[in-house]
Order: C-alpha cells, then sequence, then structure tokens
C-alpha cells in the first residue's frame, strides 16, 4: 500500500514541476515582450555629443561587467 501512494506522490510532484516549468517559460516569454517595449526617457547626447546610457543588471553579474577596477569600463569610454 505505501508503494503505490508513494509512486502517487511521485506523479503529483511530476505535474507540480510540470506547471512550474510552464509558469516559468510563460513569464520569461513576457519579459522578452516587456524588453521589447522600452521606451526612450530624453536619449539626448550631451554637449560632447555623447549618449549616457544606463543599464539594469543583477549584483551578482555587475562585477563581470565593470570588470576590475573598472577595467571594461574604461574601454568602453575609451572606444
Amino acid at each position: 500500500m505505501s508503494e503505490h501512494n508513494s509512486n502517487m506522490d511521485n506523479e503529483d510532484n511530476g505535474q507540480q514541476n510540470n506547471n512550474n516549468n510552464n509558469n516559468n517559460n510563460n513569464n520569461n516569454e513576457n519579459n522578452m515582450n516587456n524588453s521589447s517595449n522600452v521606451t526612450n526617457r530624453g536619449g539626448n547626447a550631451n554637449s560632447h555629443g555623447r549618449l549616457e546610457v544606463r543599464f539594469l543588471v543583477c549584483s551578482r553579474d555587475a562585477g563581470a561587467i565593470i570588470g576590475k577596477k573598472g577595467s571594461n569600463i574604461q574601454t568602453l569610454r575609451q572606444k
């Protein structure tokens, strides 16, 4: 009897996992759709003809983007 119950529990868990995966996929699609609808909030070039750009990133990814002692940022500014 307990073996039958454990099989039913496993099936229920499998269904929950499928539902969670479907929800995650839907959220990812919504995020992608929202990111394509970015509005221009000024975007005027400053007096030197340069455009200021700002990004929202997760803090765990920020270090890789900035680089050691800001080296990646400095390289981008020089280009």
